[in-house]
């Protein structure tokens, strides 16, 4: 290790030269092997390496000694972590993972399976050479534009990203070039985040399987987002306010007008941010909203079902009620909405 610089003989014959103290201190690999004497003086031979690839992992780590080589970019960005991860390049391995995330925005699923701009080609490039503890910080912001590829805010977004994904795994490729949990991300995506969920009492798809509380506990499986722990505290209050009132109340008709009174005055008190609408008769939706089901019972022992509506304050909503109104058909409670007649609207 006595000579200052080395030239790096590569594949074909081709050539870069490099600091011997740059080589010594990016690699433990490279450091071992200097120890020990060299087959020619002055140079290093790595015939199985690309010299552009090096010129461009010299670049991150002595800019101004190699200034004429490629920069770091999405075309070179796979080779440069390959030869980091061979000879354990601490340095060059984490400015790569600084370049993805840098250019997080680039990364999507509408690219060639193969290109690590592809959100599953670049998953499987943290997965197999960023996966250090030390490189958690740095490749978080990519791991979280990756996720954003697998989420859902509605069912059509969801069939979308569906169709996608069917595409990619389709490709001949896809075994051998996506990494092990990568795969397991679709997998989960397509039989159970993107899979739409049904009220089964009114028969509308009213969420996602990734945003839904799926415990078992909750019988119409219709909560949204982060909203499953208040929809499942609704499920459990509109039970309660109907086993109640019906041990208390002997007329059908008094028993509905309670249960939605009822219902929505003692949900906003619990949920205090939370606007609230009950209804029985047909209606539309339209906006962000928590979404349950809860039964009031008759005498008789059936029941009438009640959609319950939770709209977050500052969110916006528009409920519009196209069956008969009354106290025992609709009820709200709250200080954030208008009303117009049978449409409410929250903002």
């Amino acid at each position: 290790m006595e000579a200052r610089s080395l030239t790096l003989v590569c594949k074909g014959g081709a050539s870069v030269t490099a600091r011997t103290a740059t080589l010594v201190g990016a690699s433990p690999v490279l450091c071992e092997a200097l120890d020990k004497p060299l087959a020619r003086a002055g140079e290093l031979g790595l015939e199985e390496d690309d010299a552009e690839t090096w010129g461009t992992a010299l670049r991150l780590l002595e800019p101004e000694a190699q200034a004429e080589a490629a920069l770091l970019s999405w075309d070179n960005i796979e080779p440069v972590l390959k030869l980091a991860d061979k000879y354990d390049m601490a340095a060059v391995r984490g400015l790569c993972a600084g370049f993805l995330g840098a250019n997080q925005a680039d990364v999507s699923l509408d690219h060639e399976l193969t290109s690590p701009r592809n959100s599953l080609y670049a998953a499987t490039l943290l997965e197999r050479y960023c996966s250090q503890p030390p490189l958690v910080p740095i490749v978080a912001p990519t791991q979280a534009a990756i996720a954003v590829c697998f989420r859902a805010s509605t069912p059509a977004e969801a069939n979308k990203i569906v169709r996608k994904l069917r595409e990619l795994t389709g490709n001949s490729a896809y075994q051998d070039a996506i990494g092990v949990a990568a795969q397991a991300r679709v997998t989960k995506a397509l039989v159970q985040d993107l899979v739409p969920v049904v009220c089964h009492s009114c028969n509308r798809v009213v969420g996602l399987w990734g945003t839904a509380d799926t415990s078992g506990t909750m019988p119409g499986a219709a909560a949204v987002g982060a909203g499953a722990a208040v929809a499942a505290v609704v499920y459990t209050v509109g039970k309660e306010i109907g086993e109640r009132i019906a041990a208390h109340v002997n007329e059908d008709k008094q028993r509905r007008e309670r249960f939605a009174r009822e219902l929505t005055a003692e949900l906003c008190e619990r949920f205090p941010d939370y606007d609230v609408i009950a209804t029985c008769v047909s209606h539309s939706m339209e906006g962000s909203y928590v979404h349950q089901h809860a039964e009031c019972y008759y005498l008789s022992g059936c029941s009438q079902g009640y959609e319950v509506y939770l709209i977050r304050h500052g969110d916006w909503a528009k409920f519009t009620r196209h069956g008969d109104g009354g106290w025992i058909n609709w009820a709200m409670c709250g200080s954030r909405f208008n009303r117009s007649d049978n449409v409410v609207e929250w903002r």
